[in-house]
């Protein structure tokens, strides 16, 4: 009897598991009524029995529907979610999209700056090598740029100052400006002009630094012919250089005269007083013939003496040799 009750409730299941308003379902009902004799299954009993099976799968059917209402409210909020992670992330690649435009036009900047460094740098190069042609060097204006003042306030001397490294500067800048010169001569005129006007400016401080040191030399050259040419190389080519400037070679050389016959005077009161290789002038005053003709003689011989001393100042001059060994030479 158990074996019978399972087997029912399993057919059973089956018949509720099947939609009641299928065709097929229709039809199968409709031969199972005709299959079955009245006596067997009564007219009421089978009419129940579909009724059964009728309400059966419409319950089935609502709590299907309710437990799908639920899921589509979830599939819905997932939806909404998805959109909004969709809009979210559209943001963003836009956001990236806008940062990526920003970094191309950073990296053309920085490779344009980096081009423009080494054009700069090439400039600069080229800027140096221009300088150095038409420039002094810092230690060169260093050079002309230390004047001391007058030896009476200081109590200086002309070895104060390197006369070598003057004259060294000074021949530089002939060179720059034959090179400004010839700058100016090839159409570039402005930068010749401005070349040549610093040029001038750095002689005329070399010039008051020469002129300050044979002024003070003038005086140092000793009051003899000899102690006076050991001083001369220098003074010729200082002399020389500062002949570029008029107003202060023409003062020079009257500082130098002037000099000269201070020396000379000086001289001629010690070999009158005190002599020197010979007696003293004074000496021979008790007669009158041996101390003048001492005296033309003392005379005679100094003149020579400052007559060779110009001569050999006059002859690099007038020849434009002021080279060391031309100088001895003489």
């Amino acid at each position: 009897g158990r074996s019978m009750n399972t087997t029912v409730q399993l057919k059973l299941k089956r018949l509720q598991a099947l939609r009641a308003d299928e065709s097929g379902v229709i039809a199968s009902l409709e031969h199972l009524s005709e299959f079955h004799e009245p006596s067997l299954v009564p007219h009421e009993d089978r009419r129940m029995l579909r009724g059964a099976i009728e309400q059966r799968s419409v319950a089935i059917n609502e709590e299907f529907l309710q437990q799908f209402d639920g899921l589509s409210e979830k599939l819905r909020a997932v939806e909404s979610d998805v959109a909004t992670v969709s809009s979210n992330l559209g943001e963003a690649l836009s956001r990236l999209n806008a940062v990526k435009s920003s970094s191309r036009v950073l990296i053309e900047h920085v490779l344009g700056a980096r081009q423009s460094m080494r054009d700069n740098e090439g400039r600069r190069v080229a800027i140096t090598s221009f300088l150095e042609l038409f420039e002094l060097s810092e230690s060169d204006k260093a050079v002309l740029s230390s004047q001391p003042r007058p030896a009476s306030a200081t109590g200086a001397s002309a070895d104060e100052i390197d006369v070598d490294s003057v004259l060294a500067v000074m021949k530089k800048l002939g060179g720059l400006s034959t090179r400004a010169l010839d700058l100016q001569q090839t159409g570039h005129q402005a930068v010749g002009l401005e070349l040549r006007a610093d040029v001038s400016r750095w002689e005329e401080k070399g010039h008051h630094t020469l002129y300050y040191w044979l002024c003070v030399r003038a005086h140092e050259l000793g009051s003899t012919h000899n102690e006076a040419a050991g001083g001369l190389p220098k003074f010729v080519l200082a002399l020389r250089a500062l002949r570029k400037c008029a107003p202060l070679y023409s003062a020079c050389v009257r500082e130098l005269a002037a000099a000269r016959a201070t020396i000379v005077s000086d001289a001629f009161q010690m070999a009158l007083t005190i002599g020197g290789a010979v007696r003293p002038i004074e000496l021979l005053a008790a007669d009158p013939a041996q101390s003048v003709g001492a005296m033309l003689e003392w005379t005679l011989a100094a003149a020579q003496c400052e007559r060779n001393i110009f001569a050999r100042l006059l002859v690099a001059e007038e020849t434009g040799n002021g080279s060391m060994e031309a100088v001895l030479s003489v």
